[in-house]
């Protein structure tokens, strides 16, 4: 446990264009769709645990050679989380359904599969300092990460 820290989107303010192999660009508990932006992009497949990343990768891929109409509203966090979901306790399985969604929505994106492979290579040093037992040491390098890239606004 690392304590309370604020994530901040992966898709930065302006930059219209995140790079989806990181991993969820927005904080998606709080965005507001509209109804014709489903109608144009398609529903959750809820065979995927992590169906809405596939939403968004098939909104994303959609948009680009098309206009953007994406906002932040600036303010203090409305979402509090305890980071004990899914993409936390089964992260191999998100991983596996990230990599399918990716080939199926950017297969010709070597960016995307470049940023891919940086999540994989963490996820595997991670998954090493756990097998170590130094989950411990984990939990220090999350919380400096957290404490040093988001204290600035």
């Amino acid at each position: 446990m690392i304590g309370e820290f604020v994530m901040r989107p992966l898709r930065k303010q302006n930059n219209l264009y995140p790079n989806i192999g990181k991993g969820m660009p927005y904080r998606h508990q709080t965005m507001v769709v509209r109804r014709t932006v489903y109608d144009q992009v398609g529903w959750f497949n809820l065979s995927y645990v992590t169906s809405d990343y596939d939403w968004v990768c098939r909104w994303e891929s959609s948009l680009i050679n098309s206009e953007r109409s994406a906002y932040y509203m600036k303010g203090n966090p409305v979402v509090k989380m305890d980071g004990g979901g899914v993409s936390a306790t089964q992260e191999s399985k998100v991983i596996w359904e990230a990599i399918q969604i990716i080939k199926r929505n950017y297969s010709n994106n070597i960016e995307v599969y470049l940023t891919l492979l940086k999540r994989l290579i963490l996820f595997g040093g991670r998954e090493l300092l756990k097998y170590l037992g130094q989950e411990n040491y984990l939990s220090k390098l999350k919380h400096r990460k957290y404490n040093n890239k988001w204290s600035e606004k």
